[in-house]
């Protein structure tokens, strides 16, 4: 599946290589686990024959030392992350397609996109409310003073009165 060399000759130490078979994965899940590495690496990666990619991995002057074979491990922990990801976004591309397609056809004031039944046999759709809660409070139940027949007690607000010693301006 893939080994790291190190110390390769004319190669600077801290340099290695990773060989990943592309039948065991596919070459945008290797591409992904090495885009994870270009923070602490500058990333070199070449078709080998039959079916191979290598991956060259040299530390940025910025990265801290770490021993190849613990990134060659972590490139292999990497690669299955990103094997399951692809997987899992392969299974759930119908499913994300169609919640693509309902939220379009919602911002574009589509009422059907949002009422659950694409088909259209249910009569019932988002903007109806059969239980009134979108009735305004005074429709529902009329104003408070109409009830208890005190619209007429209420006082009408009254003026300041001046303090005696101002003067009209």
């Amino acid at each position: 599946m893939s080994r790291a060399r190190s110390g390769k000759s004319g190669q600077p130490s801290g340099r290695f290589e990773v060989l990943v078979d592309e039948k065991l994965y596919p070459r945008e899940v290797s591409l992904a686990a090495a885009y994870r590495f270009l923070d602490r690496f500058y990333v070199r990666a070449e078709r080998v024959p039959p079916e191979r990619l290598r991956f060259t991995f040299k530390p940025r002057p910025s990265a801290t030392e770490m021993a190849p074979d613990g990134i060659e491990d972590s490139f292999h922990d990497e690669l299955l992350q990103q094997l399951m990801r692809h997987q899992v976004a392969e299974a759930t591309a119908g499913i994300r397609e169609v919640l693509v397609r309902t939220a379009l056809q919602a911002a574009e004031g589509n009422p059907t996109a949002l009422d659950g039944n694409a088909g259209g046999s249910d009569t019932a759709g988002y903007l109806d409310d059969p239980l009134g809660i979108a009735v305004p409070w005074e429709e529902k139940y009329g104003t408070a003073q109409a009830e208890c027949g005190c619209e007429d007690s209420v006082p009408e607000p009254t003026k300041k009165k001046r303090r005696q010693g101002e003067r009209k301006k």
